[in-house]
């Protein structure tokens, strides 16, 4: 299968090469233009416009260019304009792994006679003295040099070195200061407009340039281009970022040299999917979603970091403003890419926590090239650095992994249980991942004001279950490495939060879990989703499986037509719409569905149904599982998957007012290996267990489980597995394989 052709649609815009740099402008208004006027991120530093190319005829008239049609695939964009000037223009869009931004246009002069076009490149800079400047530009025989002085929050300043400029060479460059004026590419805005006449003339030379605070920059590139009548002509106009001249420079010229630039692109994107496990179904939106996923993870990776603080490749929350590394969602990448050959990405996920792990134990929230924000914090599930090694068996991460994630559960015990209770302590509602809730008003009326830091003390049901999780890990690891002194330790640890949840938490009459005040011990009531998280662990027992059903599988709390709302359809601050005290909000918890949350549910649905063994949660985890997929596609239409932060839970509508999609925060690959192909890995063996999912069909291949090439093949209500294409056994849905290794 062709991945990139069966990705491809026609209303999409997003390229990556899964480096620093990124084109996902959220709110574009320009797609219709030759070049990239959007934004571009830079890392999450914004650069816009980046550049726009305009055509004009022998007499200085500007091509009146209407896009006629636009195709989008995972590796370009292909435009196809519309024109009166007698020439067959298409425009094919790419962003390359050394990032760099490419607009190919292929010229062919349809007409009888000679005509010749003068081609302008062109962006501008609208300069602030807090926030963003251009300096140290330069002339070379291809475009412009320059550098772009980013102030990243008033916080801390990049130097990121720019380049603009032609494949085939220039005839000459302008650069030109002026007072503001539009910010929008149009040719006849410009101070080059009413001078031109074949060369840009006019403007300043780049070494008198002092300042460009409170005014526009443009820079301009220029080439003369005479077509014989039928003659066609594939011209490659580019900008590149990074973070000196040189590697600029040489990023350009390796571009350069690339005969057809979307081919090196398409066989890029080609060899990234085939590299993956290869994922067929008939039920065809799940195997839709399985792919457009894989995309999303390597749009948002991060590989190529040059500052300390981002030292390790890995996969970002998610696009623009949300590209840096947070740790609430490292436990989705784990779960996502530990499935890749390479475990690079996987790994880097952990390890760049670790490299930057603060001295008291705990994990900065959030990591940038140049910036740790010193009091940001999430929760999130460390545990899962165990399903790396299970897969790709790496002792020496191990040890790496032990060592820091061992400092940070004592952070845990000694700054987040002062009553050395078994439970954990959040401390604000930013650091859950999940604000405006009633879960955290119960504690405080107040405590949805703006501000990290200790707001108030909540034992919470997840803060504890991750805890609980990280411990368990834990003892795994340290009888893996044969560190029989901490065994000890991490088993009375495990013992007391197993404990404190059963004894503490757990309401008998509502049939929950609870958060729990730790000044009055009393237990809120407040029914959220993340009331559910003990079910994926071994906490629970079968007695608690009741309240499970009864609350969860309720349409009038959770099972809404689209599950599952992050906050009960009962809670007196319920919003399907994540309104709060009467106003919509861009991050709100009270009742909107995240993909986030479902893939916690997921497990715990598929992790109660295994411990068990009870057939009617193994159905209702498949029946979940199918609907969370099928929400994240617009209007149902299965050539139009997303990922948006958040859903609404009664008509399933996505948080397009915030522009964001493909965003990373859950898993979902990872659910459709393990519980729709069955595929789960352990210790010293792995489990081939397909849920009954309605699907006549699917087959999972190229899957690398240590030395083991495995596949698993479901055929109606029977499935088969191979090792290295031997057949290991054929069973029925329902009946279980294992391999041990």
């Amino acid at each position: 299968m062709n991945i990139v052709n069966y990705l491809s649609r026609d209303d999409k815009h997003y390229l990556g090469g899964g480096n620093r740099l990124l084109w996902t402008p959220n709110f574009p208004q320009w797609l219709d233009r030759p070049g990239f006027w959007d934004k571009a991120h830079y890392y999450n530093l914004e650069i816009e416009p980046v550049f726009t190319v305009t055509l004009l005829d022998g007499k200085g008239d500007e091509f009146n260019l209407k896009l006629k049609q636009r195709r989008w695939f995972p590796s370009h964009i292909r435009n196809i304009y519309h024109n009166t000037n007698g020439f067959e223009i298409v425009e094919e869009k790419t962003l390359f792994e050394n990032d760099v931004l490419s607009s190919n246009i292929s010229l062919t002069n349809t007409g009888l006679e000679e005509i010749t076009i003068d081609l302008i490149l062109w962006n501008l800079h609208k300069g602030t003295i807090d926030s963003s400047r251009i300096s140290n530009i330069e002339f070379g025989k291809f475009g412009i040099h320059y550098t772009r002085n980013i102030n990243f929050r008033q916080l801390v300043e990049y130097d990121v070195e720019c380049f603009l400029g032609m494949r085939s060479g220039v005839d000459d460059m302008g650069v030109y200061l002026s007072d503001n004026t539009s910010l929008t590419p149009e040719w006849k805005y410009t101070p080059f407009y009413e001078k031109f006449d074949g060369k840009l003339k006019g403007g300043l030379n780049p070494e008198n340039l002092n300042s460009v605070e409170s005014s526009m920059l443009y820079l301009a590139v220029h080439s003369r281009i005479v077509f014989r009548a039928g003659e066609h002509k594939n011209l490659m106009f580019l900008f590149s970022a990074s973070n000196n001249r040189e590697e600029t420079r040489n990023s350009v010229m390796q571009v350069s040299t690339i005969k057809h630039p979307v081919v090196h692109n398409l066989n890029i994107w080609g060899n990234y999917f085939n590299g993956l496990p290869e994922f067929t179904c008939s039920d065809k939106f799940i195997e839709k979603y399985y792919w457009y996923r894989w995309f999303g993870l390597k749009l948002n990776t991060l590989c190529e970091n040059d500052f300390s603080n981002m030292k390790y490749p890995a996969v970002t929350e998610g696009p623009a403003y949300f590209r840096g590394f947070i740790s609430y969602s490292a436990q989705c990448h784990i779960m996502e890419t530990r499935w890749m050959k390479d475990p690079t990405l996987a790994q880097g996920t952990v390890l760049n926590f670790i490299n930057t792990q603060r001295e008291n134990g705990s994990f900065t929230g959030h990591i940038y090239p140049k910036y740790l924000q010193p009091e940001s914090f999430y929760h999130s599930n460390w545990s899962r650095v165990l399903d790396i090694y299970f897969i790709h068996n790496d002792n020496e991460f191990l040890e790496k992994a032990y060592k820091g994630l061992k400092k940070y559960a004592a952070y845990f015990d000694r700054e987040r249980d002062r009553e050395d209770s078994g439970m954990y302590d959040i401390l604000n509602h930013y650091e859950t991942g999940q604000e405006y809730m009633s879960r955290y008003q119960a504690i405080d009326k107040n405590a949805d004001r703006f501000n990290w830091g200790e707001n108030f003390r909540l034992k919470g049901v997840d803060s504890t279950i991750y805890i609980y999780e990280l411990k368990k890990a834990l003892l795994e690891i340290s009888i893996i490495l044969g560190l029989d002194d901490d065994s000890n330790h991490w088993q009375e640890g495990i013992e007391k939060i197993r404990r404190s949840v059963l004894g503490n938490m757990w309401d008998s009459n509502a049939g929950m879990f609870f958060d729990v005040d730790p000044i009055s011990g009393r237990k809120t009531g407040i029914k959220a989703a993340v009331c559910f998280y003990p079910y994926f662990t071994d906490i629970v027992l079968e007695e608690h499986l009741s309240g499970l059903k009864e609350n969860l599988l309720d349409p009038g709390k959770f099972w809404t037509e689209y599950p599952v709302p992050s906050s009960s359809v009962d809670d007196p601050m319920f919003s399907e719409y994540g309104d709060w005290k009467g106003k919509r909000l861009v991050c709100p918890w009270n009742g909107r569905v995240w993909p986030m949350t479902n893939s916690h549910i997921a497990e715990a649905l598929a992790g109660s149904a295994i411990m068990f063994n009870d057939k009617e949660l193994r159905k209702k985890a498949a029946e979940f599982i199918t609907k969370f997929i099928k929400m994240m596609f617009i209007e149902s239409d299965m050539e139009r998957p997303n990922c948006y932060e958040h859903y609404n839970p009664l008509n399933g509508k996505a948080s397009v007012f915030r522009g964001i999609d493909d965003y990373q925060h859950s898993w979902v690959n990872d659910l459709i290996i393990k519980y729709i192909c069955g595929i789960r890995p352990g210790k010293d063996k792995i489990i081939i267990d397909p849920f009954p999912f309605e699907v006549d069909s699917f087959k999972i291949s190229n899957l690398q489980f240590r030395d083991l090439d495995i596949t698993v093949m479901r055929n109606i209500d029977r499935y088969s597995v191979r090792i290295k294409s031997e057949i290991h056994s054929e069973k029925q849905i329902g009946e279980i394989t294992e391999i041990i290794v």
